[in-house]
């Protein structure tokens, strides 16, 4: 009987175990998104910044 409550036990340990590593993973995940997508924004304002557009926008006519 004690070998089927440590059993019990030990699956519940293995699941918050399981349960912790998902979070870890979730967490970091969204982390290093937001990283490459700031990276991402930096570098298109870097690019701009170098190598501003060479034409003007023809302005509207309003008749």
């Amino acid at each position: 009987m004690s070998f089927y409550i440590s059993l019990f036990y030990a699956s519940e340990y293995v699941n918050v175990i399981a349960a912790l590593l998902e979070y870890f993973y979730a967490d970091v995940q969204i982390k290093f998104e937001a990283f490459i997508s700031r990276k991402r924004v930096i570098n298109q304002l870097e690019f701009f910044h170098k190598n501003p557009p060479t034409f003007a926008p023809e302005p509207l006519c309003l008749k």
